[in-house]
């Protein structure tokens, strides 16, 4: 292989949703330099689960309400270095999965 060829680093999904899982997802990331590591909020698309949140059910679940907040503000305030992905990249998320090599954490 020629010297000027660039290798890209692997990537990672890392899915969180507690503030405690955002916190080990958030560690385990950082003790890994040589991949490029994404975090997402865990979404549904599914039109019963969209039902339930919109009637406020699924407020004391990981998808809504307090937990998804706190999720949140756990990457707003360690944001340097993290990528985010956002449910309007849903298809991005889809297309990285596929992609030979990539893992996804949850």
């Amino acid at each position: 292989m020629p010297k000027d060829v660039k290798f890209r680093p692997k990537k990672i999904l890392f899915t969180i949703g507690s503030p405690n899982q955002a916190s080990q997802m958030h560690q385990i990331a950082s003790l890994l330099p040589e991949y490029d590591c994404y975090f997402t909020q865990l979404y549904s698309k599914h039109p019963v689960v969209k039902w339930f949140m919109a009637r406020g059910y699924l407020e004391t679940t990981i998808l809504s309400g307090e937990f998804k907040r706190k999720g949140d503000a756990f990457l707003q305030r360690h944001g340097d270095g993290i990528k985010r992905v956002y449910e309007s990249e849903l298809g991005a998320m889809k297309r990285l999965r596929r992609k030979a090599g990539a893992a996804v954490l949850s």
